[in-house]
């Protein structure tokens, strides 16, 4: 429950506005897998497909959006989804947002900055990766945000 656990006032919501470099639909590009990505979203979606003509289709799409709804047109065949997925994709979002923070300096700046907030991502209708409609969400997007910024604070402190 995430309204109970935090103060509402020292908090980072992610989606658009001053945090937005830590949405995964941000124009940041990555590189992942030999490839240079658009967006995390992008690789995100791409990650989830064993079908090759499919990470191509996402690779190609002209936005965040496109490509994930490429992947939700084709996440319920199964053939062509990574057999573990469910259990390998807080991993690879975990892993996109380390080279994201790696590749853009601003971006690991701004995680920086962001001080002891409580780093949330402000979406209504995901209680998966955000806060969920009724702020109850599991909030896992800002938990990884949260966890590489103190993965880098002890790095600098060393």
């Amino acid at each position: 429950m995430l309204q109970e656990k935090i103060d509402l006032k020292k908090i980072a919501l992610f989606h658009t506005g001053e945090w937005h470099c830590f949405d995964p639909f941000s124009a940041f590009s990555i590189e992942y897998k030999g490839r240079v990505w658009m967006t995390v979203e992008h690789a995100y979606q791409a990650a989830r497909f064993v079908d090759a003509s499919i990470v191509e289709k996402i690779y190609n799409a002209t936005s965040p959006y496109k490509a994930k709804e490429i992947a939700r047109k084709e996440k319920h065949n199964k053939q062509v989804v990574v057999s573990d997925w469910e259990h390998r994709k807080l991993e690879v979002m975990r892993e996109l947002i380390c080279l994201k923070i790696e590749q853009h300096p601003d971006v690991r700046e701004k995680l920086l900055e962001s001080g002891d907030l409580h780093i949330i991502e402000d979406s209504p209708t995901d209680s998966y990766w955000g806060r969920g409609e009724d702020w109850n969400g599991e909030n896992n997007l800002g938990k990884l945000w949260m966890e590489q910024r103190s993965k880098l604070r002890n790095e600098l402190s060393m």
